[in-house]
């Protein structure tokens, strides 16, 4: 096995490369006093196997600094301790270059770069842990996790992450993971992230973590696959524009009270894009500060359920030619509240349902079937399903303005008042339940309102 490629002296001078292999440097030691400059690039684990610690106030510079450099190596460095430092002097971080590298930041040890890399070659594989508080590692550029290969980051315990923005699987076959998890632990970006850029990306924020960034991007690039889990009271993101299913296939979980913030929310952004939000739960929130569009250019999918709340100014399903949309609030106490207009089918095609006492409010009126749009909103369930009991649409009128467009109740309920002022020529369809209709009809035209409805609706 290859011994330390470089000599120790009790000067340490700056040296044009440094490379540690087939042994452990420690940091203060006899051999290696602190501080300890390396001029040049600093490897830990070349083509062999090779250990760094900086411990009890030890400081390290180096420029450019690779653990686990070439195919079959492994490199390893951990940082730890109040006062201990490691430095690149404003230049690239590669864990896992193209062998497997690790590094440990813990105990309040700090660690800064310019851009971090993880897993940067097809079959290299890097793995960052920042854990307890004060520990950090600060990039004055990107973080790019699995970059064509594998990388991993932890940030646990009240440990810190810096970057001005993030891409998690950042090209075609790699595969990146980022977990937050703890009071105190963030991740904090001035720019965008992407979950899944042109790769398989993951971000998992629990028991308190934090991550902020000005957009956000899950299934960024066609092919790509993104999947964002904010979990557990305390555990938020916020973004500027979020979007989930961007050009490729995203995903967002928002369970056990965690909370989303962004100026707009697109869920299935671009033609041929697939995006899900699942909002489950009491104190699980999505806040928008201005629009929230599902569909619109692909596939979107939006699910509040068990009191999970929704909030957004304008809300629209099926916002483009061509774009799908699908809502479902289902359950007491959950919640999709739009300040402004809702549009169902806008150009596209889109469907709300709201069941077992969800509630759906669109302060300035619900429109069905616009631009060419085909929409349709249920009362209960879908046609074609089995009646369940409905759900409470709050709004001051509810537009069917296409021939397409379609109002079904099909609910178990045996005195549903349905308050809205109904207009436009579309199709009510009442499948089941008894309903107390609207006082007011305007324009609708009566053979579009089926038989079984005239005889199903109860008189006011």
């Amino acid at each position: 096995m290859a011994g330390l490629l470089f000599v120790l002296t009790m000067a340490i001078p700056a040296q044009a490369q440094a490379i540690i292999e087939g042994g452990t440097v420690i940091v203060p030691s006899g051999p290696t006093p602190s501080p300890w400059n390396v001029g040049g690039t600093l490897i830990v684990g070349n083509a062999d196997t090779g250990t760094l610690i900086v411990q009890n106030d030890g400081d390290v510079s180096s420029d450019q600094a690779i653990i686990g450099n070439s195919a079959g190596s492994r490199g390893e460095v951990a940082v730890t301790g109040t006062g201990s430092t490691w430095t690149t002097n404003g230049n690239q971080l590669t864990v896992g270059s193209g062998g497997v590298g690790q590094l440990s930041i813990l105990g309040g040890g700090v660690v800064s770069s310019s851009q971090g890399s993880l897993g940067t070659l097809g079959n290299s594989e890097g793995k960052v842990i920042v854990q307890d508080a004060g520990s950090q590692w600060a990039n004055t550029g990107e973080l790019l996790i699995a970059v064509r290969g594998s990388g991993s980051v932890a940030v646990a315990d009240g440990g810190s992450v810096s970057s001005v923005g993030g891409s998690i699987g950042h090209l075609a076959g790699s595969v990146g993971a980022i977990t937050v998890t703890g009071p105190g632990s963030v991740w904090m970006n001035s720019d965008r992230v992407f979950v899944g850029n042109f790769g398989n990306g993951s971000l998992e924020i629990s028991e308190s973590g934090t991550v902020s960034n000005a957009a956000g991007y899950i299934g960024n690039q066609a092919d790509s696959i993104g999947t964002v889990t904010v979990t557990g009271l305390g555990s938020s993101w916020n973004n500027g524009e979020l979007n989930v299913g961007r050009s490729g296939a995203g995903t967002l979980t928002i369970v056990n009270s965690g909370s989303v913030s962004s100026s707009t929310g697109i869920i299935g952004t671009n033609a041929g894009s697939s995006g899900a939000v699942a909002v489950d739960g009491s104190g699980s929130t999505w806040t928008n500060a201005f629009n929230l569009l599902v569909g619109s250019g692909g596939a979107g999918t939006l699910d509040i359920r068990n009191g999970g709340v929704v909030t957004n100014n304008s809300g629209y399903v099926g916002a483009q030619i061509g774009s799908s949309g699908t809502v479902t609030v289902d359950g007491v106490g959950s919640q999709w509240s739009n300040a402004g207009s809702l549009t169902i089918g806008n150009f596209g095609t889109g469907a709300l349902t709201i069941a077992n006492g969800g509630i759906v409010s669109a302060d300035s009126g619900l429109s069905l079937g616009l631009n060419g749009g085909q929409g349709t909103v249920n009362i209960g369930a879908a046609a074609g399903n089995g009646p369940v009991a409905a759900g409470m649409l709050s709004a001051p009128s509810v537009g069917l303005d296409a021939a397409s467009s379609s109002l079904v109740f099909n609910h178990t309920d045996t005195n549903y008042l349905f308050a809205p002022t109904l207009l436009g020529s579309g199709t009510v369809r009442h499948l089941a339940g008894t309903t107390t209709p609207p006082a007011t009809v305007i324009r609708l035209v009566a053979p579009r309102l089926s038989p079984v409805a005239l005889l199903s609706l109860k008189a006011r």
